[in-house]
């Protein structure tokens, strides 16, 4: 009588336990790989987000001093009148 190849005698109920076994873990891997993909989407869009306001912080704020009328613009025309 020939037997499956992997067949043990007596173990018949074994197999199936590793199959479902097998199953879950296979399940969990997928959960982690689709926990591990949102977590590295999360990341990316963090990293944007501070990226950004790091920029916006390091821009230093100008003044255009000849249109507002500030302390060059005098310098240069001379004493306010008044």
């Amino acid at each position: 009588m020939l037997m499956p190849v992997g067949h043990i005698p007596g173990l018949a109920g074994t197999r199936t336990a590793m199959k479902l076994g097998d199953e879950r873990r296979t399940e969990e891997l997928g959960h982690l790989k689709l926990a591990l993909a949102t977590f590295a989407l999360q990341l990316d869009a963090f990293e944007l987000r501070t990226h950004e306001a790091l920029l916006a912080v390091e821009k230093p704020v100008t003044e255009i001093s000849h249109l507002n009328g500030g302390p060059a613009h005098r310098r240069d025309r001379g004493p306010p009148e008044g």
